[in-house]
């Protein structure tokens, strides 16, 4: 089964700075598997820390602005019907280059049936770049990333969806999982 047949995504990420109130939108876009540089600190790199993930949910619709989003009542999907994620990465490593503020997440995707076969890894499925124009090396905050996806045509049965989030610029990573269920789509009368 194809990746891209599954599921596609643009995930939405908003970054603001503590000490200023401009906003800015940034887009993952599908990115081929890279590797991860976890040696050496650049100049200007934050010292390391653990990415964490203060919240992560189903959602009613795709959330367009930090913490503005509905939380789906359920885990039940119809079979076509778009599934939306909601998370909000804390603690990245940035570094502060070039009059902007830089921090970089690639985000993995497993999806396992009920019998705990693996029928999609997709490594780098999605790159988020962050790139804040900042008098000086400030901490981003209010980060959230919104994933919605094509209509799921997977067949009816359980499922876990695992992100593996990584810190690019850190070089940690934690993985979440979200379960699912899918069910016929009723026909129409």
């Amino acid at each position: 089964m194809n990746f891209s047949s599954i599921i596609a995504a643009g995930i939405m990420g908003l970054a603001t700075l503590a000490s200023n109130s401009d906003a800015f939108q940034v887009r993952f876009k599908p990115v081929a598997q890279q590797t991860r540089e976890v040696s050496n600190q650049a100049p200007g790199q934050s010292q390391f820390q653990s990415i964490e993930i203060t919240r992560i949910l189903l959602s009613n619709g795709r959330a367009e602005a930090f913490n503005q989003v509905t939380p789906r009542t359920g885990t039940e999907y119809r079979r076509g019907e778009q599934m939306d994620i909601y998370f909000e990465p804390r603690s990245l490593v940035t570094r502060y280059e070039g009059g902007h503020i830089r921090a970089a997440m690639t985000v993995d995707l497993e999806v396992r049936d009920a019998e705990g076969k693996v029928i999609v890894n997709q490594q780098g499925a999605w790159k988020l770049p962050i790139a804040v124009k900042a008098p000086s090396h400030l901490p981003l905050s209010q980060l959230f990333a919104a994933m919605s996806t094509t209509p799921i045509n997977l067949p009816a049965g359980s499922y876990q969806f695992k992100l593996r989030i990584h810190d690019d610029f850190g070089g940690s990573y934690l993985d979440r999982q979200v379960g699912i269920t899918i069910v016929e789509a009723q026909a129409s009368r």
